[in-house]
């Protein structure tokens, strides 16, 4: 799972095995979440109208800051809490890891941790 957006300089990649298996992924250094739902990943910014927000799948398919009690889907639209704004999206890619090299010979390999 490689991060394609602007916000990742050099291009950074996850091993999708390591990121479903953890779960939740902060990339503090990006300022990105990635999170594994239903066996896909979905990322996005880890703040929202300049507030952090620790993002966890909730019940239902919903995706939960355990700060505010925020409750959004999983395309990151709001549903209900304390923050009223959506989630802020991060392009990533889903490829297998010999194309991802080809197309992104600068990327950096992260390991979950």
């Amino acid at each position: 799972m490689g991060i394609t957006d602007k916000v990742a300089n050099p291009q950074v990649v996850y091993l999708k095995d390591e990121l479903l298996k953890q779960g939740v992924v902060n990339n503090e250094e990006l300022g990105v979440v990635l999170v594994a739902v239903n066996g896909s990943v979905l990322g996005f910014k880890s703040s929202v109208e300049e507030k952090p927000v620790s993002i966890e799948p909730g019940a239902n398919s919903t995706l939960c800051d355990t700060k505010s009690g925020t409750v959004w889907d999983v395309r990151g639209k709001f549903i209900k809490g304390e923050i009223e704004s959506n989630l802020v999206p991060v392009a990533i890619s889903d490829e297998y890891w010999f194309s991802w090299k080809l197309f992104h010979p600068g990327s950096k390999l992260v390991h979950c941790k």
